[in-house]
C-alpha cells in the first residue's frame, strides 16, 4: 500500500471513531438536555396555568358574598330567642339546677364601658392594731352595750319579712351600682341590641350554682351575666345541701340588627313536627 492509501485509511478510521464517539457519548447528552428543556418549559406552562386558576378562584370568591352562618352563631342579626332559651335549658340540665321562671325584655340598647382607676385617697390612717387589740375592743364594746328592753326585742322579732328584707329591685340596683365601680358607661353601640332574660333559679348546692353560671359563660353565643341576686333572707343563703337556695340571674344575649338582611344565613334550629299545636317560635325569633 502506498502512503496515500495509508493516509486515506487513517482518515477514514479517525472519522468513524469521531462519529461513534459523537453518537455514543455526545448525542445522548444533547438529547437529555433538549428533553430537560422541554420538561422545564412544560412545568413553567403548568405553573402559569395553576397561578391563573388560583387567581381566578380568588377573584370569584372575592366577588361572592361571604357566608355569615358561623359568625352568626356568636352574634346573630336577629333575636333568635328560641336558641337563647334552649341555651338556658341546656345550662339548667347540665348543672342540675332548676329554672322556675323566665321573663324576657327585648331590643335593649347596649352601652360600652370604659375602665377607669378609682380615685386615690391620701388621708388614709395607718393600720397599727393587732388581732389581740381587735378582740379586746370587741369585748369592751359588748360590756359597754346596754341591755335591750324585752319589749323592744319582741317588737323587732315581729317585723314582717317583707319589711326586714329589702325589695328585690332595690337589691338589683345596689348590685348594679357596686358592679359599676371602676367603669364608666359610654355611648350606645350603633346597631347592637340585646335581649335580657330574668331567670329565677333554684339550686341545692354550690356546685349547681357554679355549674349553671359556668355553662352560660361557655356558650358559643355572646352573652353577658348582668347580675346575680339571692332571694330570701340572708340566713337562708347557706349551701348545706338540705335546703334549696333561690336566686335571680339576669343574662343578656346580643344581636346586630343593622345587618338584618343577612337573616337568611342565620343558623337554623330543627324542631320536631308540632302537629296541630301552635309553635310560638315561628312567629317571632
Amino acid at each position: 500500500m502506498t502512503n496515500r492509501m495509508w493516509t486515506i485509511a487513517g482518515i477514514s478510521v479517525l472519522t468513524v471513531g469521531l462519529a461513534l464517539y459523537f453518537f455514543l457519548a455526545v448525542f445522548p447528552d444533547i438529547q437529555d438536555r433538549d428533553q430537560a428543556e422541554e420538561e422545564l418549559a412544560e412545568e413553567e406552562r403548568y405553573q402559569q396555568q395553576l397561578e391563573t386558576a388560583i387567581r381566578e378562584e380568588a377573584e370569584a370568591r372575592a366577588s361572592e358574598p361571604e357566608d355569615t352562618t358561623e359568625l352568626q352563631r356568636r352574634l346573630p342579626v336577629v333575636r333568635q330567642t328560641d336558641r337563647f332559651l334552649m341555651d338556658l335549658n341546656q345550662a339548667e340540665e347540665v348543672a342540675g339546677a332548676r329554672i322556675l321562671s323566665i321573663s324576657m325584655r327585648y331590643d335593649l340598647p347596649v352601652h360600652g364601658f370604659e375602665t377607669v382607676e378609682p380615685p386615690h385617697t391620701e388621708d388614709v390612717e395607718e393600720r397599727t392594731s393587732t388581732p389581740a387589740d381587735v378582740r379586746r375592743n370587741e369585748v369592751e364594746d359588748l360590756e359597754e352595750e346596754p341591755e335591750q328592753d324585752p319589749e323592744e326585742a319582741v317588737e323587732e322579732e315581729d317585723v314582717p319579712p317583707e319589711e326586714a328584707e329589702p325589695d328585690i329591685t332595690d337589691r338589683q340596683e345596689q348590685a348594679e351600682d357596686t358592679a359599676g365601680n371602676g367603669a364608666v358607661l359610654t355611648d350606645e353601640l350603633d346597631g347592637l341590641l340585646k335581649q335580657t332574660a330574668t331567670v329565677e333559679v333554684r339550686v341545692s348546692n354550690y356546685d349547681s350554682l357554679a355549674g349553671f353560671i359556668n355553662e352560660l359563660d361557655q356558650l358559643v353565643r355572646f352573652v353577658n351575666i348582668e347580675s346575680i341576686v339571692f332571694l330570701g333572707a340572708s340566713e337562708d343563703r347557706i349551701f348545706d345541701g338540705a335546703s334549696d337556695i333561690f336566686l335571680e340571674v339576669q343574662v343578656s344575649s346580643f344581636y346586630y340588627e343593622e345587618l338584618e338582611h343577612l337573616e337568611h344565613e342565620a343558623p337554623v334550629l330543627d324542631y320536631p313536627d308540632p302537629g296541630e299545636e301552635a309553635d310560638p317560635f315561628l312567629e317571632s325569633n
